[in-house]
């Protein structure tokens, strides 16, 4: 910088003016420039008004949809006959989960508070407000089994049993049972019919079935007190026709398997041949070894037959329930015995044979 001054004062006036002028320039335009060189202004601050107006405007959530009950059968079990109860359960359980309903039981239904959601109603026993039902459930397909006379319609359809049948076959089995006939039937008294039903199945086989001892007798015998009386009334029958029949087959209603007729027979045996047993119901656990057969209605299988129909919301019309041999011991009943049995039974059920009307010769 010392040099630089020193070299000013040394130079002649002249170019010190020059020198000058142009120093005054230079400042002069660099003032000009930076006066002309724009501003950098802040940023705006954001308009929190701005920004909301330009995001798009929030959706609703949807209310989520209530999910729907699924369809609903009903089953109304027989409290006379619980037996039925689990197999039908067993073969409406087939159909009603593969198409989604809901299988319940119930002892009965009221017309005023039927759900809608209500599609199929199986009732094992008769229903005194069956046409209140029908008309407070049109969407519902109704299937009543009955013993009594029922005409179908439009949602109802009708499973039919021949208890005349039924016992045809039990007096048929029974008689077969026995080397010379000697079979009885416990049936409650105020049933006739189906006592002369019993009778008849045995005398299709043997005729008068009269061996000759006793004296007197023609088989097979039936009878029986009023359905309501206790247990030792039916035993007593039941030891009348063993002592005065010496009847070594006994058949046993549902109303005369009580627990005294039971202890009874359990162990007793006619002229040293066991008592052999033949009924309606399973084989109770302590007298299984006597027990022969069952002769049942076979309620599965007519349901497996109408269940297509009434899902697909169609009356199946009018059934009969089919009559089955079960819970057959084979060193009793033997398969010859079972065939002949099988045999006749289809001439029953087909209607061939009248139970009520069979000629004794």
């Amino acid at each position: 910088m010392t040099s630089l001054l020193k070299r000013l004062r040394d130079t002649p006036p002249l170019m010190k003016r020059t020198v000058f002028i142009l120093f005054s320039f230079w400042v002069l335009a660099a003032a000009l420039v930076a006066c002309s060189s724009p501003s950098i202004l802040p940023s705006p601050a954001a308009n929190p008004t701005a920004s909301l107006q330009a995001l798009p405007p929030p959706t609703s959530t949807p209310a989520p949809t209530p999910t729907s009950s699924p369809e609903l059968a009903v089953l109304i079990p027989d409290p006379a006959h619980p037996e039925w109860t689990e197999p039908v359960l067993a073969a409406l359980q087939e159909f009603t989960a593969p198409a989604g309903l809901t299988l319940e039981t119930t002892p009965r239904l009221d017309p005023a508070q039927l759900p809608s959601r209500l599609r199929l109603v199986v009732s094992l026993v008769s229903l005194p407000d069956l046409l209140a039902l029908l008309a407070a459930a049109p969407q519902a397909q109704f299937l009543v089994v009955t013993d009594q006379p029922l005409d179908p319609a439009a949602n109802l359809s009708v499973l039919h049993l021949n208890p005349e049948a039924q016992m045809f076959v039990a007096g048929l089995a029974s008689t077969l049972l026995s080397d010379d006939w000697r079979a009885a039937g416990l049936i409650p008294a105020e049933t006739p019919t189906l006592q002369e039903a019993f009778v008849n199945g045995g005398r299709y086989f043997c005729g008068e079935c009269a061996p000759g001892w006793p004296l007197g007798f023609n088989f097979p015998l039936a009878g029986g007190p009023q359905a309501a009386q206790d247990g030792p009334a039916w035993q007593a029958v039941a030891a009348s026709f063993f002592d005065q029949g010496k009847v070594d087959v006994f058949f046993l209603s549902p109303e005369a398997t009580r627990p005294e007729v039971l202890a009874y027979l359990n162990g007793l045996a006619q002229l040293n041949t066991p008592v052999r047993l033949v009924g309606i119901l399973p084989p109770p656990p302590e007298i299984q070894s006597q027990w022969a057969l069952s002769v049942s209605f076979d309620l599965p299988s007519a349901l497996r037959q109408a269940l297509p129909e009434l899902l697909g919301g169609k009356s199946a019309g009018q059934l009969t329930a089919p009559i089955d041999l079960t819970h057959i011991n084979p060193d009793l009943f033997t398969p010859g015995r079972e065939r002949l049995v099988r045999t006749i039974m289809q001439l029953v059920i087909s209607g061939q044979i009248s139970p009520l009307s069979v000629p004794v010769e």
